[in-house]
């Protein structure tokens, strides 16, 4: 499928056990199409809009780890 997408990602490590990260995907709203066997024969098409996560990663004391 044709897609055109553009992501960021950004991560602050305040230190060896916490770390806060942004991702935004599809950050220009872009559609996504799917074609079949030629560009003329148009499968489908998908607006999923922008995707943002935020959050927190901690390292616990028993060395596993903690997603908020």
């Amino acid at each position: 499928g044709a897609r055109r997408q553009v992501d960021v990602s950004y991560q602050y490590r305040y230190d060896d056990n916490f770390i806060v990260f942004l991702d935004a995907q599809n950050i220009l709203d872009e559609e996504t199409r799917f074609f079949v066997r030629s560009p003329e024969m148009l499968f489908l098409v998908q607006d999923q809009g922008l995707v943002v996560r935020l959050g927190v990663q901690a390292n616990l004391l028993d060395g596993g780890l903690l997603y908020f």
